[in-house]
């Protein structure tokens, strides 16, 4: 439970500085050129963005658990899955970030909750 929250607060900072650092924008707008993303759309951004948003936080968190690598990669494949599964249609939260793109920048909405985010 607390590598989930770990997970959410890291992803939610990361996300945030990149919708608000003019620079990181600049990445981070690929993106967002769909608001109503796909499935497939989810992995659609750039190499800097992918490293810092998509990969950062899973091995942090990997690496601050002392995650075996069987455990580390399962954990990987799992935010892959909730990447997926949060820009297709069947989940609202995240198609609503990229509608409006000032609110849900977490993964489970508790960091949302807690900065005020929460859309």
């Amino acid at each position: 439970i607390m590598s989930y929250i770990l997970e959410d607060f890291l992803f939610y900072m990361i996300h945030l500085v990149f919708h608000r650092v003019k620079i990181l924008y600049y990445f981070h707008k690929q993106h967002h050129k769909w608001q109503n993303p796909m499935m497939v759309q989810s992995l659609d951004c750039s190499l800097l963005e992918h490293l810092s948003v998509n990969i950062l936080p899973p091995v942090f968190i990997a690496y601050i658990f002392k995650m075996n690598h069987d455990l580390a990669i399962i954990w990987q494949f799992l935010g892959t899955m909730n990447a997926l599964f949060s820009h297709s249609t069947l989940e609202k939260f995240h198609v609503l970030h990229h509608r409006k793109q000032n609110l849900n920048y977490g993964v489970s909405g508790l960091s949302d909750l807690i900065f005020a985010t929460r859309g």
